[in-house]
């Protein structure tokens, strides 16, 4: 298939949407296309060649990229929040600070990619290939990473929480952080009880009073 230029794509995209359409880019092929910040929300970029293309910034949430070739794409400070990648091949690619919360990326290459700085809170990645990944001050909280490869990865700085799944024998290294519970939900619910209770003490002493008079 011959490589869409930037301008065809904006075609595809803007009739779509014209026509009350979500677009569809599909199997097409996207290799080292300049489409930084552009909105593909909802887009089906299923299949589609985007290697070496420039996603920078781009809406890309709830869109989907199953089995798409993303290697070497730079998608830094994308927002791929709620986005389908199972198969997908991120190797080498660039996705620091990405939002990808609640994305599924089961079986997704990852290895080599530059995760640094990227949100993953609530992603499903099992089954993925993260060897040699740079895992750098990520969040992973509630992320299910259960038989991922880890492998070499960097996880320095790396934020989990209790909820977090590692693969199976795996055991996070000390340079990565793990949050407690948040105290606040904790906090805020005895404080209202002590309130609650106070008030009926006074109220009580009140009537006393009143009743003496």
């Amino acid at each position: 298939m011959t490589k869409l230029t930037r301008k065809e794509i904006i075609d595809i995209l803007v009739t779509a949407r014209e026509q009350g359409n979500i677009p569809n880019l599909s199997g097409m092929d996207l290799s080292q296309a300049q489409m930084s910040g552009f909105n593909l929300h909802e887009v089906s970029l299923t299949d589609a060649n985007l290697q070496e293309a420039n996603l920078k910034y781009a809406y890309l949430k709830q869109a989907s990229f199953r089995r798409a070739n993303l290697q070497n794409a730079d998608l830094h400070g994308a927002n791929l929040s709620s986005s389908f990648l199972v198969k997908a091949n991120l190797q080498q690619a660039n996705l620091q600070e990405c939002d990808l919360q609640h994305a599924s990326l089961a079986k997704v290459n990852l290895s080599y990619a530059n995760l640094s700085g990227a949100r993953l809170d609530n992603a499903f990645l099992g089954n993925a290939d993260l060897q040699h990944a740079n895992l750098s001050n990520v969040t992973l909280h509630n992320t299910d990473m259960h038989g991922a490869n880890l492998d070499n990865a960097n996880l320095t700085g790396v934020s989990y929480n209790h909820a977090t799944l590692w693969p199976d024998d795996f055991t996070p290294p000390d340079t990565a952080i793990k949050e407690e519970k948040n105290r606040f939900h904790i906090f805020v619910p005895v404080a209202l009880g002590l309130i609650l209770v106070s008030i009926a003490i006074l109220f009580m002493l009140g009537r006393l009073c009143n009743d003496e008079d």
